[in-house]
C-alpha cells in the first residue's frame, strides 16, 4: 500500500484567505494510504521544506518516488519500513540533488558505476564547505 504524505500551504494569506486549509488536512488525513497530512504558513521556507524532508524520512513516503517517476513505477517491500525500486534515469548533477534532498531517507544501490558518481558528487558538494 502507498505511504503517501500531504502538505498544505497557506502560502501567507494568498491560499488561506479562501480555503480552510485546516480542513483540507482534516479530511485529506482521513484518505487511504495518507500517513502523514499537515498544514503550514509558508511551505516553500526553509522550515517548511524541512518539514516535508522529516516526514519522508520519518514516515517512510512512497508518494516522493510516485511523484518524480509515475505511477507505475513498481515499489518492492524491503521490510516493514522500507522499500526499493529501480528505475531508469538521466544520471545528472540535478538527480543527485534530488537524491542528496532526502538525507537519509534514501540510496542509491547499481548500477556501481552510479554509485561511485553519486559518492563523488556528495565529495565534491562537501569539499565547498
Amino acid at each position: 500500500m502507498q505511504r503517501i504524505g500531504v502538505f498544505v500551504c497557506h502560502c501567507g494569506t494568498n491560499i488561506a484567505a479562501t480555503v480552510d486549509v485546516k480542513k483540507v488536512v482534516d479530511v485529506i488525513s482521513k484518505e487511504p494510504g495518507v500517513v502523514h497530512a499537515e498544514d503550514y504558513q509558508y511551505m516553500c521556507s526553509e522550515t517548511g521544506q524541512q518539514k516535508v524532508i522529516d516526514a519522508i524520512q520519518n514516515e517512510h513516503l512512497t508518494g516522493v518516488v510516485i511523484d518524480r517517476f509515475g505511477r507505475d513505477v513498481m515499489l518492492l517491500p524491503v521490510d516493514e519500513h522500507h522499500f526499493s525500486v529501480s528505475v531508469k534515469v538521466e544520471v545528472s548533477p540535478q538527480f543527485f540533488g534530488w537524491v542528496c534532498g532526502l538525507g537519509k531517507g534514501v540510496r542509491i544501490v547499481s548500477p556501481a558505476a552510479v554509485v561511485e558518481q553519486m559518492g563523488e558528487y556528495v565529495k565534491e558538494i562537501a569539499n565547498m564547505y
